[in-house]
């Protein structure tokens, strides 16, 4: 497996299973290369959140996003956890 395998390997298991990450994208202004992930949209009054990772190239950018664990995008785990239990019990 190369390097760049494993960085789009580490990148989605740091997402949860509902984010998607978009294609890695060079922006010649910047010098430098992106990659964005996104949650899923929760309603029309609330966008989707989006995290982005730059760097000098695509696996850089990838590290660079997948460092990021605080700004990634997670499911609120109470809310659910709570939803999970009155389904059971109903």
């Amino acid at each position: 497996m190369t390097d760049r395998e494993e960085a789009w390997d580490a990148v989605h298991e740091a997402l949860p299973a509902a984010s998607t990450v978009g294609p890695p994208t060079y922006d010649p202004g910047v010098p430098g290369w992106s990659v964005t992930a996104r949650s899923v949209a929760c309603s029309r009054l609330k966008p989707p959140q989006t995290v982005a990772g730059p760097g000098a190239d695509e696996t850089a950018a990838l590290r660079d996003l997948d460092d990021r664990p605080g700004d990634v995008p997670q499911p609120n785990g109470s809310r659910m956890a709570e939803r999970e239990r009155r389904l059971r019990m109903a």
